[in-house]
């Protein structure tokens, strides 16, 4: 017998815990889930500090933020 357990949290809204146009340091920001943040934060309003290894990726990233949020 295989029993199955979900959860649920409450999500939780960034903007009203800490302001809307915080800063944000995300690391691993180039490649997938450190991209993602980048874009779901922005999306947010959250001003980023992004850290690559890779310059060209890290661009990148910054260019898409950019066109997708301009007033971040």
């Amino acid at each position: 017998m295989r029993m199955v357990v979900q959860y649920r949290c409450k999500p939780l809204n960034l903007t009203e815990r800490y302001g809307e146009g915080s800063w944000v340091l995300i690391t691993g920001a180039s490649d997938g889930i450190g991209a993602e943040f980048c874009r779901q934060l922005a999306g947010k309003g959250f001003n980023l500090v992004l850290v690559s290894r890779t310059l060209e990726k890290l661009q990148a990233v910054e260019k898409e933020v950019k066109e997708e949020c301009p007033g971040v």
